[in-house]
């Protein structure tokens, strides 16, 4: 019994990270599936240079994604730039 479990032990762990692996991944999609370039960019008059720090500043979490409707997502986009427009000020 000893032996087949140790044979197949690193084969279930590397599944299960396989898998979470996998989970991330579709979250991440999902995520950029609403808050990305394009609607940003439409949304707020954010520079092309400053666009990826914003991104990643701001980036909600699947969470809060699949809790907002497309008004609320506007509104955080929204809010978030006159956020960073300010803390950008005061650096």
């Amino acid at each position: 019994m000893t032996f087949i479990y140790e044979n197949f032990k690193s084969e279930v762990r590397d599944a299960r990270r396989f898998n979470k692996y996998a989970k991330q991944e579709l979250a991440t999609a999902q995520i950029y599936e609403r808050f990305n370039d394009k609607i940003i960019r439409s949304i707020v008059p954010i520079p092309e240079n400053k666009l990826r720090d914003f991104e990643l500043t701001y980036l909600p979490t699947i969470q809060q994604i699949n809790s907002m409707n497309d008004y609320e997502l506007i509104n955080y986009i929204k809010d978030c730039y006159d956020d960073y427009l300010t803390k950008t000020r005061e650096n």
